[in-house]
């Protein structure tokens, strides 16, 4: 069984994970995007990982995990992953990856604009504090 002092080091672990995960497939989409076209790199991307997804729940028959109470906002999010991944494809044709995930990790800016309209969640001062020496150091690295 697992503790709570445990849980969030699984949680740590496989945040490392799927940050190593996403560094490699930009990586190697750098690499295919000067002899395949993006769309065609994005679909095999996700038809691999639909497999994967079905291997994985497949042995347990967990089909409930495919039920969704909000199917448009489950719809509206894969698009938006869908188009967020074309359109990083595209960049990778035109800048070096370095810079293109530097750019990336503006995206807390952007997710905490969000959150205050969308979810209506609270910014703090230290909050965007740190939003803005993360902004910063996104800077020098671009620079």
């Amino acid at each position: 069984m697992t503790t709570t002092i445990e849980r969030p080091l699984i949680g740590v672990a496989m945040v490392c994970l799927g940050v190593m995960g996403f560094a490699s497939a930009d990586v190697f989409t750098k690499l295919l995007v000067t002899s395949l076209p993006v769309p065609f790199i994005m679909a095999v991307r996700y038809v691999v990982s639909v497999a994967v997804f079905l291997v994985l729940i497949g042995p347990k028959r967990r089909v409930g995990v495919l039920r969704a109470n909000r199917h448009m906002l489950v719809i509206g999010r894969g698009i938006i992953l869908t188009l967020g991944s074309l359109t990083m494809g595209i960049a990778l044709q035109t800048i070096p990856v370095g810079e293109a995930t530097a750019i990336i990790y503006l995206s807390p800016i952007a997710v905490m604009i969000l959150a205050i309209p969308v979810l209506g969640e609270r910014v703090t001062a230290l909050g965007w504090l740190g939003a803005a020496l993360g902004f910063l150091g996104v800077l020098l690295i671009i620079r």
